[in-house]
């Protein structure tokens, strides 16, 4: 076999499968790239996990209406650029949309066709809890019920 071949590399994280090629190089340059790769995923997946108690996601869901917590960069960049596009789609694309569904359901879900639109008004206003990233990178703030829509503050 050629010694630089294509070399296939494949990873679960994040409930699903990662493949990795590396063509052009020798095998142990190779799988030292891969190592390099998958080590990252493991690492992003350990900070933006929802299910590890760990991450920086689950700490700001547990987070009470008012608390501040301090967040690295990598999530400060995925709020930004979740909000952003939450305002470029009008709501249609929403990060808190679970944290509002979570509270219809709480509050006994279904209802009738007025408390189906109040949901989804609050839906595209970012209401229920509001996650709001501050000026400088490093913090994240919880709010409740202001009915704003949630925004990265420059």
């Amino acid at each position: 076999m050629d010694e630089l071949s294509i070399h296939r590399f494949s990873h679960e994280a994040m409930s699903t499968f990662f493949e990795l090629l590396v063509a052009g190089e020798k095998e142990i340059y190779a799988r030292s790239a891969a190592q390099a790769f998958f080590k990252e995923i493991d690492r992003l997946e350990r900070l933006f996990s929802r299910f590890d108690p760990g991450s920086e996601i689950s700490m700001i869901n547990r987070l009470e209406p008012g608390e501040t917590l301090p967040i690295g960069i990598e999530t400060y960049e995925c709020f930004k650029m979740s909000f952003e596009l939450m305002a470029a789609t009008g709501g249609a694309f929403n990060i808190n949309f679970w944290a509002i569904k979570n509270k219809q359901a709480a509050a006994g879900g279904g209802g009738s066709n007025k408390e189906k639109d109040k949901t989804r008004n609050s839906t595209e206003s970012g209401d229920s809890q509001n996650n709001k990233i501050g000026p400088a990178v490093g913090t994240v703030k919880t709010e409740t019920g202001s009915g704003q829509e949630s925004r990265s503050e420059k």
